[in-house]
């Protein structure tokens, strides 16, 4: 199948071979641009039904971000999630009408979020505390159909360890922590620094704790710049480092990266126990609360991990505006929660 580089290689007959729709006539680039993706709005000409606009997403271009969409297999990741689960993930996901990857590049066609009135934002921004209940809900929906499914083991098994790189190699881009610039000094102090250190030196040992836990299928990756809202309705896109993985690690980091500190503080634990009580209705276990918290005060180590490498990579990856509010985020959350106590008591001596 082709996958085009560009936007301008979408051309109808390759819309036609990526989509199966055999009567689109005409496809044109409305606009595009070029970061830790290719993105871009496509007019859409065809019989009636035919989407009349069209957002697609490819691989990135600029060499660094190419890299490590390409090692870390982010681009192929998320088209095996729309291939394999698409249809499954029902309202938490766009509509995504194809999708491919070959070669190192990858491709997808969605529904363009912004013809619903869609709402996005970014990490320099909060979710309200209604969002982010009815994100807590949606979490929950989507951990309860996959909730430690055989299927890992079947069609689902490239979602997990070894086949999954955003969890196997996903450490290895703890090395970066190292790395985070001495700028960010007002906002990271000289404990965490350590503590950032250690998670790089024994980050075999904090993995294998995070792979132990009860998996589902994670998102991966929920801060606020990857969920549009419609209405009230969350809906999850960038499915990149979607994996088997502990689903209230979704939560965790979400609340972590998506919330003001004193919102998060504040409701928190009403989250959770909104996600479990979902989590149940939708046909997944009864979880005990308190483990649970446990488990979520550890977890938040995970948003402090993407905003210490976020921070490493500078303004490749994000925006300054971006970079200090997640960091800043993540130290208050892992200080407040006592998060670094909770791994490496389980973890065992450092």
């Amino acid at each position: 199948m082709t996958v085009p580089a560009r936007p301008d290689g979408i051309t109808a007959e390759v819309f036609r071979e990526l989509t199966g729709n055999a009567g689109v006539t005409g496809v044109k680039v409305i606009d595009a641009d070029h970061g830790t993706a290719v993105r871009a709005r496509l007019e859409v000409t065809g019989p009636p039904g035919t989407p009349a606009q069209v957002f697609a997403k490819l691989t990135p271009t600029r060499p660094v971000e190419r890299l490590f969409n390409v090692a870390m297999r982010l681009g192929r990741n998320e088209v095996e999630v729309y291939r394999r689960v698409g249809a499954e993930l029902g309202e938490v996901a766009p509509a995504v009408y194809g999708a491919a990857s070959a070669r190192g590049r990858s491709v997808v066609l969605m529904e363009d979020l912004a013809l619903r009135g869609g709402r996005f934002g970014d990490v320099a921004g909060s979710c309200t505390p209604r969002e982010a209940r009815a994100v807590a809900r949606a979490l929950a929906r989507l951990h309860a159909a996959f909730w430690e499914s055989p299927r890992f083991t079947t069609d689902l098994a490239v979602f997990a360890p070894p086949a999954a790189r955003s969890v196997t190699w996903g450490p290895q881009t703890w090395r970066l922590l190292a790395a985070i610039p001495r700028r960010y000094d007002d906002l990271l102090p000289q404990d965490l620094r350590a503590e950032a250190r250690t998670l790089r030196r024994r980050r075999r040992a904090v993995a294998e704790v995070m792979r132990g836990l009860p998996w589902t299928l994670v998102h991966g990756d929920t801060h606020r710049g990857n969920i549009c809202f419609v209405g009230d309705r969350p809906i999850l896109f960038d499915w990149q480092v979607a994996a088997q993985g502990a689903g209230v690690k979704d939560l965790a980091y979400f609340a972590v990266t998506s919330l003001d500190t004193d919102l998060r503080r504040h409701i928190e634990r009403d989250l959770l126990a909104e996600y479990l009580e979902a989590l149940q209705a939708h046909g997944g276990p009864r979880l005990a609360p308190e483990p649970t918290w446990d488990d979520y005060r550890m977890l938040a180590v995970t948003a402090f991990i993407a905003a210490g490498v976020t921070a490493a990579f500078g303004a490749r990856l994000q925006g300054e505006a971006v970079t200090r509010t997640g960091l800043e985020r993540a130290v208050r959350a892992v200080q407040d929660l006592g998060s670094f106590t909770e791994l490496w008591r389980r973890t065992g001596p450092r």
